[in-house]
Formats: structure tokens, sequence, C-alpha cells
């Protein structure tokens, strides 16, 4: 698969995550940053954190909060928060 089809595949998986999880945000490849290690948010707006953090912590609004984790382990985090 070529590298622009791979990441906005990543982008679309990101989104379809969140969805299942009740946060409908829609994450473009312009959205991310994605390396050959890490897939991150972009350099100017950091939308997929935003939309996490604004889920689970809505009275957050001037906190920086950074984590990082796998694929499976984000899924794991906001199943153990949306799904209890």
């Amino acid at each position: 698969m070529h590298s622009a089809e791979l990441n906005t595949e990543i982008a679309k998986g990101l989104s379809e995550v969140l969805a299942i999880h009740g946060i409908a945000t829609r994450i473009t490849i312009q959205d991310i940053v994605v390396t050959d290690r890490t897939v991150s948010d972009g350099i100017l707006e950091e939308k997929v954190s935003s939309a996490i953090i604004n889920a689970i912590w809505p009275s957050m609004r001037s906190a920086k909060v950074f984590h990082y984790t796998s694929f499976t382990g984000g899924e794991s985090i906001l199943n153990r928060v949306f799904c209890g």
C-alpha cells in the first residue's frame, strides 16, 4: 500500500475507533503526523488529543496532557472509560 493510502487508512481507523466510543470527530491525514514508529497529533492543531480529552475530562480546557501508547493500548483505555 502506498504511504498516502496507508496514512488515509490510519486516519479513517482513528475516526472509527473514536466513533465507537461516542467521540464524533472526523480525523483526516491533515490532522495527524505519521512516521515509521508513531502516529501523533498534527503540529498546528491537536485535534485527536483534544477530542479524547474533551470527551473524558470536559473541564480540562487549559491543561496540556500527553499520553503515548500503542493502538491496542489506546483502544483498551477508551473501552475502560466508555464501557466500564
